[in-house]
């Protein structure tokens, strides 16, 4: 039989220990994302280069950059209709990649529109100039509304409810075919369904989209 000595366990001091257990995060578990509606956001207090990425603009383009508003730069919510959601954060990404917007098919990136509600007034010319004009307005206010849409997205297995009543991957890949929150039906309390069903079978889950941003 091993005996504890067996093992050859060196004699170190491991990072955190003798910390409490008490706020380790949840494991494994699905936040909902807030319901759709107008809310006022507060951006971080500082917004460093980490928080900023640089993608390929997909129709070659060049480059473009994004704000990762995530858990260590998150959005915090200081306004809304649920006062329970007050001071939860809220994750999302804002880049400068411009698509059509409008009857008109103006060409506008979620970007512009942030500089816009935060008091700018001109566009910056280069993606560097957009980092820092967005750094410059780290802690202000905006006002936003979230929508929510479901995707059942082309380029993965999907998830169908399983025995249990929980979703689990199946080896197909899903049809492309997207919803939005006033195409589905709502529970019977008025809310909307985190989870719906999709013509192919999947189970899709609710996802938060930042809309028509705008000046506190």
């Amino acid at each position: 039989m091993k005996t504890l000595q067996d093992l050859g366990l060196k004699d170190e001091v491991l990072p955190g220990g003798g910390e409490t257990l008490d706020d380790l995060p949840t494991f494994g578990t699905f936040e909902p994302p807030p319901p759709p509606g107008t809310y006022v956001f507060q951006l971080p207090p500082t917004l460093p280069f980490e928080a900023f990425d640089v993608f390929d603009y997909p129709t070659g383009g060049g480059q473009r950059i994004r704000v990762e508003f995530s858990q260590d730069y998150p959005l915090t919510i200081v306004e809304a209709r649920d006062a329970h959601l007050v001071g939860t954060r809220f994750d999302c990404r804002i880049s400068n990649a411009e698509r059509p917007r409008g009857r008109d098919k103006i060409i506008v990136s979620d970007a512009q529109y942030l500089l816009r509600a935060l008091g700018e007034t001109v566009k910056p010319a280069a993606n560097k100039a957009y980092i820092l004009a967005i750094q410059k307005h780290a802690g202000q206010q905006f006002r936003a509304d979230i929508s929510w849409s479901w995707n059942c997205r082309k380029d993965a297995n999907i998830r169908m409810v399983g025995t249990d009543g929980q979703p689990v991957e199946v080896d197909q890949l899903g049809c492309g075919k997207r919803y939005y929150d006033r195409q589905v039906p709502r529970n019977a309390d008025g809310t909307l369904p985190e989870r719906i069903g999709c013509e192919c079978g999947a189970t899709l889950r609710a996802f938060a989209n930042l809309d028509n941003i705008r000046a506190r």
